[in-house]
């Protein structure tokens, strides 16, 4: 067991794997690094002087330590983690590393095959995960209205095509019922049954299973009493499931987006676009078949509607506003605004996918790229590093409640239901003055045609 500062480092005696790097110059390791918060802190101070902190400079002073290197902390020429610009070169951190002014970059980056072109990662030891993705403010819940999508949400708890497969099932069953009633013996079936059931009859005797009603009256067949089971069987599963799935639906909070793509994003004239500085989420944009992601890769370079996103508390705000679709890391957003990131989700068309990131070095390093890899291996395996991110997550970190809960029934959410009730009124008072009219005019032509026959 071996202390350094207030970490312990347990396992093997440190010295027994120790790999001593010389330098063969006297010009130290050039180190570069972006402020770049919850992992690396950058202070500039008035004399501009500038002060690192976080638990990846923590981490990144052992490893020096260690292997006895001589080290220099600098900034990018350009800010960000480094994007292919339009003319072929490299900004950011990727671009100091891939041009000769740095050796090391103290900067978590993702590994991409353009980034892997002109840098080298030490991609032995994974530094953590990124869950990066487009982010939009939830709608607010509002209070159910009479509308025609209020009665649409009685179709909700099954799909389209359920509901088309339904009613084909209910079809044919009704008619193999009508046949098997029509063309049976007489003695195998009541006759007054088969003149009352007509095509009509056994649809509205189907239809009457799927909403859990009985019949007055079965058939006495072997072929009629097959089908009508097969036809219970069928609606009780379908009012079963379909009962359970609308109380799940009505007692659940869901979460309502504005938009729900980058198509309907660009739709949007008074939305805004807002990417992290040097992400290189920029020359995916650029060399996609999607003309809406395309669209988004103009915007940046235009600065059409476009906020780079830098990881200070102005920058932040400004970002994570209504109307803006964000592109960022969900896991770190409470470390920038607390509780209100509970109020961000991702694009339906955008899942969360954690990709790791590692620390990255220049090209030809082989050398120091080895010892550092071994360095960090031994500090994952002895759990510092472990439990120097975790110091770091706990600082800030809050979680959010579920979206979904349980809530209690309301007049709103059972208005759809209520309203059927004067809706079927309505409808059965007009269907009855057409049936008094139509009787109307046929009553003088009947009572012409028996007069004729007397």
């Amino acid at each position: 067991m071996e202390r350094r500062g207030r970490l312990t480092l347990l396992g093997t005696e440190w010295s027994a794997v120790r790999r001593p790097f010389v330098n063969t110059s006297d010009v130290p390791l050039r180190v570069v690094s972006i402020h770049d918060p919850p992992s690396i802190y950058a202070q500039q101070h008035p004399n501009g002087s500038v002060t690192y902190s976080g638990y990846l400079f923590q981490l990144w002073q052992i490893v020096a330590d260690e292997l006895g290197l001589n080290y220099r902390m600098s900034a990018p020429l350009s800010p960000g983690y480094g994007s292919l610009s339009s003319n072929g070169t490299w900004t950011g951190v990727v671009g100091d590393l891939a041009y000769g002014r740095a050796d090391v970059a103290l900067t978590l980056l993702n590994p991409t095959p353009e980034r892997a072109a002109v840098v080298d990662f030490l991609d032995g030891v994974p530094m953590g995960s990124e869950s990066t993705t487009f982010l939009v403010r939830r709608d607010s819940e509002a209070a159910p209205s009479l509308s025609l999508a209020m009665f649409a949400s009685l179709l909700r708890p099954l799909g389209a095509d359920v509901w088309w497969t339904l009613a084909a099932a209910l079809l044919a069953l009704s008619l193999v019922l009508r046949l098997s009633l029509r063309f049976n013996s007489a003695r195998a079936e009541d006759g007054r049954l088969v003149r009352d059931m007509g095509w009509g009859s056994c649809l509205l005797a189907m239809t009457m299973t799927v909403l859990g009603q009985g019949w007055d009256r079965t058939p006495r067949s072997l072929a009629g009493r097959t089908v009508t089971i097969f036809g219970w069987m069928m609606a009780i599963l379908i009012y079963v499931n379909y009962t359970a799935n609308l109380m799940s639906f009505l007692t659940t909070h869901t979460v309502g987006r504005p938009i729900n793509s980058v198509r309907e994003f660009v739709q949007q004239p008074d939305w805004t676009l807002a990417i992290p500085a040097g992400s290189q989420k920029l020359n995916k944009l650029r060399s996609s078949r999607d003309s809406f992601e395309r669209e988004l890769y103009r915007r940046s370079t235009t600065g059409d509607r476009f906020v780079s996103i830098y990881k200070t508390e102005k920058s932040m705000l400004q970002a994570f506003q209504p109307q803006v679709m964000a592109f960022f890391d969900l896991g770190l957003l409470h470390h920038f605004i607390g509780d209100e990131a509970c109020n961000f989700i991702p694009l339906q068309s955008s899942p969360v996918k954690p990709n790791p990131v590692y620390l990255s070095i220049a090209k030809n390093r082989c050398a120091l790229k080895q010892v550092i890899t071994a360095t960090l291996l031994k500090l994952h395996e002895t759990g510092t590093l472990l439990r120097l991110k975790s110091s770091a997550r706990s600082a800030g970190r809050a979680e959010c409640g579920s979206h979904a809960g349980y809530r209690e029934l309301s007049f709103g959410n059972l208005l759809a239901f209520l309203c059927l009730v004067p809706l079927g009124v309505a409808l059965s008072l007009v269907i009855l003055a057409l049936e008094l009219l139509i009787s109307r005019v046929r009553s003088p032509k009947r009572r012409r045609q028996l007069h004729s026959e007397v």
